[in-house]
């Protein structure tokens, strides 16, 4: 990837959605947003956000987080093509997609060849000593200053704020084609996420249960990685 006389605007996004697609092929997206920031000022060259008209059941657990009922966004929201179309289309050359746990946007929209940056695994990298990685606690780790903008939490437009602004501070840090590299590996976990011992570094659990982890079949990747680097 060239950072070169080719324009391009790195596009923040967020959806909010009826359920995690990866767990239920069922769920859709009910509202989505984006934030275009000029790599070259890094301003903020546009926004947009709109609800989107669901195709499948809303799960309570997701209504839960983002407060968006199944009739608002049947009654108000577009249709998912005219949204997508929306978030896909710029007058940049290229646009880098961004967003916090990609993977989650990433199960819902993945043009052919996008590129992106997941600022969570960045973050990983960046701020291994983190005690949370999440938008919110890395806002507030990050020293930034909370704004009515960012409210509330959990929806499209707001999110996007936050994650652009943690964005712009790993800019001053490394560059863009970095994070796009960091963005296809797996995360760099330095905690353990699961199991009996949660929580504790990853170069401290013992070698037995290290041991043990190699030889699981369907192991998390960031765990299966962690686990190559202690050897």
């Amino acid at each position: 990837m060239a950072e070169t006389p080719q324009t391009y605007v790195l596009r923040v996004i967020d959806f909010e959605t009826t359920g995690f697609k990866s767990e239920d092929d069922k769920h859709c997206v009910v509202e989505a947003a984006y934030i275009d920031l000029d790599p070259a000022d890094q301003k903020i060259k546009g926004e947009y956000q709109a609800l989107v008209r669901p195709t499948c059941q809303m799960s309570p657990i997701a209504q839960a987080v983002h407060h968006i009922s199944y009739e608002e966004a049947d009654t108000n929201g577009l249709p998912w093509d005219n949204v997508s179309s929306a978030v896909y289309q710029s007058t940049a050359d290229r646009v880098i997609f961004v967003a916090h746990n990609a993977s989650f946007e990433r199960d819902f929209f993945d043009p052919v060849n996008a590129l992106w940056i997941d600022t969570y695994k960045v973050a990983l990298k960046l701020y291994p000593d983190a005690p949370k990685h999440t938008n919110q606690a890395l806002k507030y780790i990050l020293g930034i200053v909370d704004r009515e903008e960012h409210h509330p939490p959990h929806r499209a437009l707001p999110d996007c704020r936050v994650t652009a602004l943690i964005l712009l501070k790993m800019m001053q840090k490394i560059t863009v084609r970095e994070m796009v590299e960091i963005t296809k590996q797996p995360p760099y976990l330095t905690f353990m996420p699961f199991g009996k011992h949660r929580g504790e570094r990853m170069d401290d659990l013992p070698p037995d249960y290290v041991q043990w982890l190699s030889r699981q079949d369907g192991i998390d990747e960031g765990v299966k990685a962690a686990i190559a680097r202690l050897k």
